[in-house]
């Protein structure tokens, strides 16, 4: 007799917000990217990015176990990392077109009935002027988000 598929898992969602043609804005998806080069990930990890949260994501995040929110931060000091839980907004105009983590994960849950654990890493930003590299303080926080992420996979 075959043995039976594993049970389905579903994936854990990293999205790297951000855009790449304005400096350290752009990394979120450099911390994406770093990911996607790293074998050791489980193969329900499956990543995306975005230049902004819009309400779209929603049902995708609605089918994930968990969400993990990559983003520049321009409150926290040039490359430095934080990781915080998010939570459903409780109010607020979620029918914006560029959402925040925990209104986007409003969304989720009124539109389609469940919003995952979530999480954010944030990395701290010297420059957005128009550009395509990351600052220094920037760049050699790479690793270190990465490495936030892969914790709270």
């Amino acid at each position: 007799m075959p043995t039976p598929p594993p049970p389905h898992r579903p994936p854990v969602l990293v999205i790297g917000i951000g855009n790449t043609l304005r400096g350290d804005d752009g990394v979120g998806p450099a911390v994406v990217e770093r990911l996607e080069g790293d074998a050791s990930l489980a193969p329900n990890v499956k990543t995306r990015t975005v230049h902004q949260l819009t309400p779209e994501l929603a049902e995708t995040i609605a089918a994930a176990s968990r969400v993990v929110f990559v983003d520049a931060s321009t409150t926290l000091p040039a490359g430095v990392v934080s990781t915080a839980c998010v939570a459903p907004a409780e109010s607020g105009d979620v029918g914006a077109h560029a959402l925040t983590p925990s209104m986007l994960l409003a969304v989720s849950a009124r539109v389609f009935g469940r919003a995952p654990e979530a999480f954010v890493v944030s990395i701290g930003v010297a420059d957005v002027q128009t550009g395509e590299t990351l600052s220094h303080e920037v760049q050699a926080a790479v690793a270190e988000a990465a490495g936030a992420v892969r914790g709270v996979i």
